[in-house]
C-alpha cells in the first residue's frame, strides 16, 4: 500500500537499491502507442507479424490450429476457475479446484513457450523488447529524487526485477487487501466522491496502481453499502468482492449459502435446525 500511495517502489539487488517510479495512466497509454507504432515500423521494414508467422508454421506443420485454440481455451478456463475458487469456502473443494488450475497453468505455459519460440523474431516480439526498454529507461532511477536514470546498456538486466514488482502490484488479492486496509479505506470512505485528493497526482497523472487501488476500494465500499455481507467474511475484502446476494426461492424466502450454514452451526453448538436453511 505504501508503494502504491507514494508512487514508487524501492528495488533491492546485489549492487544496492534502485527506485522504480510507477508510471502514470497517460504514460501507460504512451507506452502502448509506442508499441503499436514500432510494430507498424517493423512490418514496413519486412519483419513478419505473429499472425503470418503462425500461419506459415501451421502450413509447415511446426504448429497446429488445435494448439492455437487450446491456448485460448486454457486461458479462458483458468480465469473462470480462478474466479470460482475464491467463492469456495470448503478447504478440500477449493484445494481440488486450485490443483486443476495449477495443472492447466503448467499446460498453458508449455504451449506459450513453444509458441514464443516460433514467434521470437516477429514484429510483436521486436516491439515488445523496445517497449520494455522504454519503460525501464523512463521509470528506473538510482536515486530517490528521480534525477539519475539507470544507464541504457544496463537497463535490460533489471527487467525481471521490475516486472516481478509490477506483477506483484497488479495482483488482485494484494490490491483488494491494500484498498481495504484501515489506513486507506477510512480516508477513501470520506473522500470517495473525489478520491484523487488522496494522492499528489490527479486524473490521468495518477499511476496505474493508484487507479486500481481506488477502483477496488470503490467496489468494496459499494458492496458494503448495498449488500448485506455475512459477518464471517466482513474482514476479508477478497471474499466481500466475490460475495453475491442470496437469491430468493419461489416461495419468496432466501436460500442460505454454505458459509451462512457454517456460521449458524457454530453459533448453535454444531447443530442446525430446519429453519436455519431459510432466512
Amino acid at each position: 500500500m505504501l508503494d502504491i500511495i507514494r508512487g514508487y517502489s524501492i528495488l533491492n539487488y546485489s549492487g544496492g537499491e534502485l527506485y522504480f517510479r510507477h508510471f502514470s495512466l497517460i504514460e501507460s497509454l504512451q507506452f502502448d502507442e509506442f508499441y503499436q507504432k514500432t510494430i507498424e515500423s517493423a512490418k514496413r521494414s519486412g519483419i513478419k507479424d505473429e499472425e503470418l508467422i503462425i500461419k506459415d508454421a501451421i502450413k509447415n506443420k511446426k504448429w497446429t490450429l488445435e494448439k492455437e485454440e487450446q491456448i485460448k481455451s486454457l486461458t479462458w478456463g483458468i480465469e473462470k476457475l480462478s474466479n470460482a475458487s475464491k467463492k469456495i469456502s470448503d478447504f478440500f473443494q477449493r484445494k481440488t479446484v486450485e490443483n486443476t488450475i495449477n495443472s492447466q497453468k503448467e499446460e498453458l505455459l508449455n504451449l506459450q513457450s513453444e509458441r514464443r519460440e516460433i514467434c521470437c523474431f516477429s514484429a510483436e516480439s521486436f516491439s515488445e523488447v523496445k517497449k520494455i526498454k522504454k519503460i525501464l529507461n523512463c521509470c528506473i532511477y538510482t536515486d530517490e529524487s528521480f534525477s539519475k536514470n539507470i544507464e541504457d546498456e544496463k537497463s535490460m538486466s533489471f527487467a525481471s526485477l521490475v516486472f516481478e514488482k509490477i506483477n506483484f502490484l497488479n495482483n488482485s488479492d494484494i490490491i483488494a487487501n491494500a484498498a481495504y486496509s484501515a489506513y486507506f479505506f477510512e480516508l477513501f470512505s470520506i473522500n470517495y466522491r473525489n478520491p484523487h485528493v488522496l494522492f499528489k497526482q490527479q486524473g490521468l497523472e495518477m499511476t496505474i496502481f493508484q487507479k486500481n487501488l481506488v477502483t477496488y476500494a470503490n467496489a468494496i465500499l459499494s458492496k458494503l453499502k448495498n449488500v448485506e455481507i455475512p459477518e464471517a467474511i466482513y474482514e476479508d475484502p477478497v471474499k466481500i468482492l466475490s460475495y453475491k446476494k442470496l437469491e430468493k426461492s419461489s416461495s419468496g424466502k432466501t436460500s442460505v449459502g454454505l458459509d451462512d450454514l457454517k456460521e449458524k452451526s457454530a453459533k448453535n453448538n454444531g447443530q442446525l435446525n430446519p429453519e436455519d436453511f431459510l432466512n
